[in-house]
């Protein structure tokens, strides 16, 4: 089992099989990727048909099979693609965040400006049918006004970090493929119920701790049972440390505090998209009271990718990155 130290970055040897998984997304190379949605298509955008769906202030009217969306957030792109849809251009951000399999379609893609502050004009220029974004409640797109008045727009309201589960579907919603989201939520839950059960042994003697970079200097953070990728431990039956019984999404703390986490059996430290740990992490791992931890000495230190889990198939990834986890208790 490999461990976290503090002189070198952890890399997770079991990585999804490239392959496979792309056939099992359905975009085996990203010419498979649609970029018209429900098999509508462009004529059917055209047509003047639109329904109603519920917004971040409300009802909006949006094409009933929209053709041609942009994404003005991080969370909607890797929602469509997940259900077999490419929007034509995207807001930018940083590509770690994004599950490793869409990181090229994403790279490919024209950009408009940063994730929830999109540039109007770029946004526009693409003559979209659809703008899809996210209302974010302390970062709230400046744009949005505008993108309202000029074309259809939905964007989806976000309360909770956790609460990507129910945007996911929303957002496939939108663009006709909302069979398709449920379906994979619930090959989501089916796999979660099956790690629950299967390690169930495990999971019911041992209490995690999920550690981030701090936020600010001398300091860490501690993901939160309902923070983005909260959700999916909880979902898969993990137990949470003392420390990490808290609301919201992250906590923060000094330095000095890391011997906190000694209650924690198994800690999984934020990871990149590669399975290797963030660099932002660095300052916690070289600390010397990092490595005279319970679960670091016993190699329970392991690095996790999408920590800021936006989608299901990265919720499915982190799933099977935590078995393996379980498996070396």
């Amino acid at each position: 089992m490999t461990t976290i130290g503090s002189r070198a970055r952890t890399r997770d040897r079991a990585r999804l099989d490239r392959r496979a998984f792309l056939q099992a997304a359905g975009v085996l190379g990203t010419t498979a990727l649609l970029s018209a949605c429900g098999g509508g298509g462009e004529g059917a955008a055209q047509s003047g048909r639109t329904r109603s769906l519920e917004g971040a202030r409300g009802p909006v009217e949006i094409p009933a099979a929209p053709a041609r969306i942009v994404c003005t957030d991080h969370y909607t792109p890797s929602a469509l693609l997940d259900v077999g849809v490419e929007p034509i251009a995207v807001a930018d951000f940083a590509p770690n965040f994004l599950l490793a399999d869409y990181v090229p379609v994403y790279q490919r893609l024209p950009k408009v400006g940063r994730t929830n502050s999109a540039d109007p004009e770029k946004v526009l220029s693409f003559q979209p049918d659809l703008v899809l974004g996210t209302l974010l409640p302390n970062a709230p797109d400046p744009s949005y006004d505008r993108f309202l008045a000029a074309v259809p727009t939905l964007y989806l309201p976000s309360r909770a970090a956790g609460d990507w589960r129910e945007r996911a579907i929303a957002a496939a919603d939108a663009v006709g493929r909302r069979s398709a989201a449920e379906e994979l939520r619930d090959t989501f839950d089916r796999r979660a119920q099956e790690i629950r059960t299967t390690h169930a042994d495990v999971l019911g003697r041992t209490r995690w701790s999920m550690v981030m970079g701090g936020r600010n200097p001398g300091q860490w953070t501690l993901a939160l049972p309902d923070s983005w990728g909260g959700v999916v431990l909880a979902a898969a039956g993990i137990r949470f440390s003392d420390i990490s019984q808290a609301t919201g999404t992250v906590k923060d703390f000094s330095s000095e505090e890391l011997g906190l986490l000694r209650d924690s059996d198994v800690i999984v430290v934020q990871g990149d998209n590669d399975g290797s740990t963030s660099d932002g992490v660095a300052d916690v791992l070289a600390s010397p009271v990092w490595n005279s931890l319970p679960a670091v000495a016993a190699g329970r230190a392991q690095p996790l990718p999408y920590f800021n889990t936006l989608h299901y198939r990265q919720g499915l990834a982190m799933l099977d990155r935590i078995e393996e986890i379980i498996r070396g208790v």
